[in-house]
């Protein structure tokens, strides 16, 4: 037996960022939205290209809602994610998958701000719009 006491160690600012970005991204790929809203700081805006300005994240939710009705269950493949202690930004390929065995990939960029409580603030996502337009119908 050790005589030796561990010190629990104080998570950094870098640590938080990095747990709420693989929180976002699990409860995202499970579609739990409301987990996804759990993890938004309040007045969260979330802003897609293609060229509409921010919007409250609150109301985005429901559009995330339904692509997922649309398009299917997702999954990121090849996530490459970049943390600091300000947010972070992860490029992946998104594997789209609807119930009659249709998939679609995309390739995706989220770079996200992270709030002092480890909440996200600002959600900006760029994509081509055109690819899934000829998909989601």
């Amino acid at each position: 037996m050790s005589d030796q006491q561990t010190t629990p160690t104080t998570p950094t600012r870098r640590d938080v960022v990095a747990g709420c970005a693989a929180e976002w991204s699990r409860r995202s790929q499970a579609g739990d939205f409301d987990g996804m809203l759990a993890l938004a700081a309040p007045g969260m805006t979330a802003w897609q290209s293609g060229g509409e300005p921010p919007s409250p994240f609150v109301e985005a939710i429901e559009g995330i809602r339904t692509m997922h009705e649309r398009m299917g269950q997702w999954q990121y493949l090849h996530p490459r994610l970049i943390v600091d202690d300000h947010g972070f930004c992860e490029q992946h390929v998104v594997r789209f998958a609807r119930a009659d065995g249709s998939t679609r990939d995309f390739t995706a960029c989220v770079v996200a701000e992270v709030d002092e409580n480890g909440l996200i603030s600002r959600l900006d996502e760029y994509l081509d719009p055109a690819r899934n337009s000829t998909w989601v119908a």
